[in-house]
């Protein structure tokens, strides 16, 4: 818990800092939507899991800093729900022969907290952008059966690199982002777990 909160105050900091340094609001709004979410588990022997991805949703707000036309500051506080689906095996009482499988939903949700870099390619109607920046995802639970042994261990804070593209027009925008775990949200001597997150997201920007 102690690095959990560390985590959380260092980016409330930074969000805060902005004002700070003389910095001003240049926008703020709302962005939500879906995401495409799965976990690599990578053994110490070369084996890795192959997992489905799971349908989460993604719900939060940004301010966004800098009056400038192509450049700005987005900081953005989201619910989002990571995870993935695995396949499990049927077997019968009479032998190890497989009978069938069915999937099951292994959900963790988070409060995310990217700090983006937003580049405007060109001033028009319809304005392109790019994202990109870190992000700082607090653990707030988990729902599974079968993993819970792995996910009652995840580490408080997933570190995330995430790159996206946009577009918006007037108040309304349209962006797509990918999230990958920069370091392990588990991790012990045979096992290695990081989360990745593919969102579209729809916002209104004020």
């Amino acid at each position: 818990m102690k690095g959990k909160w560390s985590f959380f105050l260092l980016a409330v900091a930074v969000f805060f800092s902005q004002t700070a340094v003389g910095q001003t609001v240049s926008g703020f709004g709302i962005k939500g939507g879906v995401g495409l979410a799965d976990q690599n588990f990578a053994y110490r022997d070369g084996f890795a899991n192959e997992f489905k991805h799971r349908t989460g949703f993604d719900a939060g707000f940004y301010v966004q800093w800098l009056k400038k036309s192509s450049f700005n500051i987005l900081t953005e506080f989201h619910y989002l729900q990571k995870g993935m689906k695995s396949e499990q095996i049927l077997t019968g009482q009479d032998g190890p022969e497989p009978l069938g499988s069915f999937l099951v939903e292994n959900r963790v949700d988070y409060l995310s907290v990217p700090i983006l870099a937003k580049v405007s390619l060109r001033e028009t109607t319809l304005q392109p952008y790019l994202v990109v920046g870190p992000g700082f995802d607090f653990l707030l639970s988990y729902d599974s059966d079968f993993f819970k042994a792995v996910y009652e261990k995840f580490s408080a804070v997933d570190v995330t690199a995430n790159i996206g593209v946009g577009l918006q027009s007037g108040q309304l925008l349209f962006e797509a982002r990918f999230s990958q775990g920069i370091r392990n949200a588990y991790q012990t001597e045979s096992l290695q777990v990081k989360n990745r997150t593919f969102t579209a997201l729809v916002g209104l920007t004020f």
